[in-house]
Protein backbone atom coordinates (compact mmCIF):
# COMPACT_ATOMS: atom_id res chain seq x y z
CA UNK A 1 0.00 0.00 0.00
CA UNK A 2 1.51 2.94 -0.98
CA UNK A 3 0.27 6.46 -1.07
CA UNK A 4 1.78 10.57 -1.76
CA UNK A 5 0.36 11.44 1.54
CA UNK A 6 -1.29 10.21 4.68
CA UNK A 7 -4.47 9.13 5.26
CA UNK A 8 -7.54 8.69 7.45
CA UNK A 9 -9.53 5.86 7.01
CA UNK A 10 -12.96 5.39 8.97
CA UNK A 11 -15.57 2.85 9.67
CA UNK A 12 -17.98 5.57 10.68
CA UNK A 13 -20.27 2.72 12.29
CA UNK A 14 -21.23 3.21 16.30
CA UNK A 15 -18.92 0.56 16.87
CA UNK A 16 -16.64 2.06 14.31
CA UNK A 17 -12.76 2.96 14.30
CA UNK A 18 -10.38 5.95 12.58
CA UNK A 19 -7.49 4.32 11.62
CA UNK A 20 -4.45 6.81 10.66
CA UNK A 21 -1.67 5.45 8.00
CA UNK A 22 1.24 7.62 7.28
CA UNK A 23 2.53 7.90 3.24
CA UNK A 24 3.59 4.19 3.36
CA UNK A 25 0.39 2.35 4.83
CA UNK A 26 2.20 2.08 7.92
CA UNK A 27 -0.26 2.47 10.85
CA UNK A 28 0.51 5.38 12.85
CA UNK A 29 -2.73 6.10 15.07
CA UNK A 30 -6.18 4.57 15.55
CA UNK A 31 -9.14 5.59 17.58
CA UNK A 32 -12.09 4.17 18.56
CA UNK A 33 -15.20 6.21 17.24
CA UNK A 34 -16.70 7.91 19.70
CA UNK A 35 -20.20 7.67 20.72
CA UNK A 36 -22.49 9.49 22.97
CA UNK A 37 -26.70 9.65 23.81
CA UNK A 38 -28.78 11.62 22.73
CA UNK A 39 -32.36 11.84 22.28
CA UNK A 40 -32.35 8.15 23.87
CA UNK A 41 -29.98 6.49 21.52
CA UNK A 42 -26.24 6.32 20.31
CA UNK A 43 -25.05 8.91 18.11
CA UNK A 44 -21.25 9.76 16.81
CA UNK A 45 -20.06 12.25 19.31
CA UNK A 46 -19.41 15.23 16.59
CA UNK A 47 -17.71 17.61 19.24
CA UNK A 48 -15.21 14.46 20.53
CA UNK A 49 -14.88 13.58 16.87
CA UNK A 50 -13.98 16.94 15.68
CA UNK A 51 -11.51 16.94 18.95
CA UNK A 52 -9.89 14.12 17.51
CA UNK A 53 -9.43 15.67 14.61
CA UNK A 54 -7.60 18.25 15.51
CA UNK A 55 -4.39 15.69 15.75
CA UNK A 56 -4.71 14.52 12.40
CA UNK A 57 -1.72 16.41 10.03
CA UNK A 58 -3.70 19.07 7.61
CA UNK A 59 -3.39 17.80 4.41
CA UNK A 60 -4.08 14.01 5.33
CA UNK A 61 -6.85 12.44 2.99
CA UNK A 62 -10.04 10.77 4.86
CA UNK A 63 -11.19 8.37 3.45
CA UNK A 64 -14.99 7.26 4.39
CA UNK A 65 -17.26 4.03 4.16
CA UNK A 66 -20.11 4.85 2.83
CA UNK A 67 -23.54 3.04 4.16
CA UNK A 68 -24.87 0.83 1.33
CA UNK A 69 -27.68 -1.72 2.54
CA UNK A 70 -29.43 -2.94 5.90
CA UNK A 71 -31.00 -4.78 7.47
CA UNK A 72 -33.89 -3.02 8.68
CA UNK A 73 -34.78 0.73 7.89
CA UNK A 74 -33.21 1.38 11.54
CA UNK A 75 -30.30 0.35 11.14
CA UNK A 76 -30.55 2.03 7.25
CA UNK A 77 -31.59 5.60 9.54
CA UNK A 78 -28.46 4.39 12.21
CA UNK A 79 -25.75 4.69 9.41
CA UNK A 80 -27.11 7.24 7.53
CA UNK A 81 -26.66 9.32 10.71
CA UNK A 82 -22.98 8.47 11.56
CA UNK A 83 -22.06 8.52 7.81
CA UNK A 84 -23.49 12.27 7.91
CA UNK A 85 -22.05 13.53 11.32
CA UNK A 86 -18.50 11.74 10.40
CA UNK A 87 -18.17 13.29 7.23
CA UNK A 88 -19.47 16.84 8.40
CA UNK A 89 -16.99 16.92 10.67
CA UNK A 90 -14.17 15.68 8.76
CA UNK A 91 -15.11 18.36 5.69
CA UNK A 92 -15.86 21.24 8.32
CA UNK A 93 -12.33 20.36 9.78
CA UNK A 94 -11.17 21.13 6.11
CA UNK A 95 -9.99 17.45 5.05
CA UNK A 96 -10.52 16.38 1.68
CA UNK A 97 -12.93 13.60 1.94
CA UNK A 98 -13.69 10.09 -0.39
CA UNK A 99 -16.11 7.39 0.40
CA UNK A 100 -16.07 4.16 -0.59
CA UNK A 101 -18.51 0.99 -0.01
CA UNK A 102 -17.48 -1.44 1.54
CA UNK A 103 -18.06 -4.01 -1.11
CA UNK A 104 -15.27 -1.77 -2.88
CA UNK A 105 -12.34 -2.48 -0.72
CA UNK A 106 -13.79 -5.75 0.47
CA UNK A 107 -14.32 -7.63 -3.33
CA UNK A 108 -10.21 -6.63 -3.59
CA UNK A 109 -9.09 -7.48 -0.31
CA UNK A 110 -11.20 -10.43 0.20
CA UNK A 111 -11.10 -12.26 -3.34
CA UNK A 112 -8.56 -15.31 -2.12
CA UNK A 113 -9.44 -15.60 1.83
CA UNK A 114 -11.91 -18.49 3.41
CA UNK A 115 -14.11 -17.45 6.24
CA UNK A 116 -17.85 -17.39 6.98
CA UNK A 117 -18.42 -13.49 7.25
CA UNK A 118 -16.70 -10.13 6.17
CA UNK A 119 -16.01 -9.84 9.72
CA UNK A 120 -13.68 -12.97 9.77
CA UNK A 121 -12.24 -11.74 6.75
CA UNK A 122 -10.73 -8.69 7.99
CA UNK A 123 -9.53 -10.03 10.93
CA UNK A 124 -7.31 -12.61 8.44
CA UNK A 125 -6.28 -10.12 6.46
CA UNK A 126 -5.31 -7.55 8.99
CA UNK A 127 -3.15 -10.03 10.98
CA UNK A 128 -1.45 -10.44 7.38
CA UNK A 129 -1.14 -6.97 6.79
CA UNK A 130 -0.50 -5.37 9.97
CA UNK A 131 1.11 -8.36 12.39
CA UNK A 132 2.56 -5.93 14.04
CA UNK A 133 -0.45 -3.86 15.20
CA UNK A 134 -2.60 -6.80 16.08
CA UNK A 135 -2.31 -6.54 20.00
CA UNK A 136 -3.65 -3.17 20.25
CA UNK A 137 -6.52 -3.81 17.65
CA UNK A 138 -7.96 -6.05 20.35
CA UNK A 139 -8.52 -3.79 22.80
CA UNK A 140 -11.25 -2.71 24.11
CA UNK A 141 -12.91 0.68 23.94
CA UNK A 142 -12.86 0.20 28.03
CA UNK A 143 -9.10 -0.43 27.36
CA UNK A 144 -9.87 -3.73 27.55
CA UNK A 145 -7.57 -7.04 25.52
CA UNK A 146 -9.96 -8.72 23.58
CA UNK A 147 -8.96 -12.25 21.70
CA UNK A 148 -11.21 -10.50 19.03
CA UNK A 149 -9.77 -7.78 16.94
CA UNK A 150 -11.74 -4.58 17.31
CA UNK A 151 -13.91 -4.97 14.16
CA UNK A 152 -14.43 -1.45 13.52
CA UNK A 153 -10.51 -0.49 13.92
CA UNK A 154 -9.60 -3.47 11.41
CA UNK A 155 -12.22 -2.56 8.82
CA UNK A 156 -11.29 1.05 9.12
CA UNK A 157 -6.90 -0.27 8.80
CA UNK A 158 -8.26 -1.96 5.39
CA UNK A 159 -10.09 0.73 3.69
Amino acid sequence: MTSTREILAIDNGLNGGLVHLDASGAIVGRMIMPNKIEDGKNRVDELELFRMLLHVPEGTRVIIEKPVGSKSLMAAKSMADSYARTRAVCAISGFEVHSIAARTWQVKLFKDVEGKDTKEKASKVFSVLFPDNVDEFSTTRKGNKSKNLHDGLADAALI
